[in-house]
């Protein structure tokens, strides 16, 4: 049983900022907290996951284990996975956390690969709906005084207004095109890459990205109470392309550091600076965040 009354009331205690908006770092994007910090300034606060009693983050390369706070922004800088022997629930206790101390958008972050011809490596996504076949930060023994019902309803996971204002409206403006909004599928829960029957079985169920992150955090934020006003978005850098499984090779082209220096270089170029400008226009049209 994780305590999520007690990493809030740790927060509380560390930190005076109350942010309403909270971002979730992906692998190898950790370009998004110079971006963000050269915009909201040096009024901010280093937290480190142990002092919220979170488990640690960096025990896969491209995640460090701090959040960075400032008045109106959080930024978790890495995430813990499953696969790593982590319980699914203390996977979701950072954005759990931040939902209960008053964040009411979160942005998360994540890296994926590709399984159709149309969506290269190198550009981003918004995620408009997930599937997803890992474990559920919603199931005991999460604290049910902290859900909304007893069984929660998910439509919409993904904030559609929200979604389609950075795809459509802030995505061209600052990065020159559109973003496609599409399904990602968490199709495996380990420590590799997709098998060719994994990336078709994610074809079969029309999803256009795969990955291992953002479902997971996204379920335990729509189990939080609906009066906090809660808004998700889901951006994924696609880092590498599983279609040639589909078409019977056996050849592996990704490696855990090519999908880092991917998602290094399109977080540098496009991913924080589209980030950057949402929060600016969050935080400009007071939007409810």
């Amino acid at each position: 049983m994780i305590d999520i009354r007690k990493s809030s009331e740790q927060f509380k205690a560390l930190c005076s900022h109350r942010p309403k908006i909270c971002i979730e770092l992906g692998s190898g994007q950790q370009a998004v907290i110079n971006h963000a910090t050269e915009f909201l300034g040096s009024d901010y606060q280093d937290i480190s996951f142990s002092e919220l009693k979170f488990p640690a983050a960096g025990q896969i390369s491209g995640h460090k284990d701090i959040i960075r706070v400032w008045p109106e922004v959080a930024i978790i800088c890495g995430r813990r996975h499953a696969y790593e022997g982590c319980d699914i629930n203390d996977v979701a206790k950072p954005v759990r956390v931040f939902g209960l101390n008053g964040c009411q958008t979160f942005i998360l972050l994540s890296a994926s690969g590709s399984v159709v011809e149309r969506i290269k490596p190198g550009t981003i996504v918004a995620i408009k709906d997930d599937y997803y076949e890992g474990d559920s930060p919603l199931r005991i023994p999460f604290r049910e005084d902290l859900l909304e019902d007893e069984f929660i309803d998910p439509n919409p996971t993904y904030d559609p207004e929200l979604s389609t204002l950075i795809s459509e409206t802030i995505a061209p403006r600052v990065i020159g095109k559109q973003l496609e909004q599409v399904r990602l599928g968490v199709i495996i829960n380990r420590r590799s890459y997709e098998k060719p029957a994994e990336v078709l079985k994610a074809q079969m169920l029309r999803c256009s990205v795969v990955g291992i992150s953002i479902p997971p955090q996204a379920e335990a934020l729509i189990g939080l109470p609906r009066k906090l006003g809660i808004k998700i978005v889901g951006l994924s850098a696609v880092t590498n392309s599983h279609c040639q499984a589909h078409n019977g090779s056996n050849k592996c082209t990704a490696t855990h550091q090519g999908v880092k220096n991917a998602a290094d270089h399109i977080t540098k170029h496009q991913l924080a600076p589209l980030v950057v400008a949402t929060i600016k226009e969050l935080l400009e049209q007071k939007v409810q965040i």
